[in-house]
């Protein structure tokens, strides 16, 4: 599946740019001056056309994600942490005397 439809980057090179732009610091123009000395053309608002969609898919992802754990599984079946947890967050197995 492609993130972008009729598009021709991949996840690779969208997760290239992303990771160039955000973790390296390192703005579309100087990217597309780079990729145009190894003769690889794609313009700056190419890019960020890309990466503006990536940032639409992110966004929904998370919504996704946000939305699923608030209404939690249709079936009502305790899912995420495990029992364990589920019991220390209700104080059944903390022993809370004497420390």
């Amino acid at each position: 599946m492609q993130p972008i439809e009729r598009g021709l980057p991949g996840p690779g090179l969208l997760a290239h740019v992303g990771a160039s732009k955000y973790g390296d610091h390192l703005p579309l123009y100087r990217q597309e001056g780079i990729h145009q000395r190894q003769g690889v053309t794609v313009s700056r608002k190419t890019r960020c056309d890309w990466m503006r969609r990536c940032g639409e898919l992110i966004t929904f992802r998370s919504d996704e994600r946000t939305r699923s754990q608030v209404q939690g599984p249709a079936d009502g079946r305790h899912t995420g942490f495990g029992s364990s947890a589920s019991a220390r967050t209700h104080g059944e197995d903390l022993d809370l005397r004497g420390r």
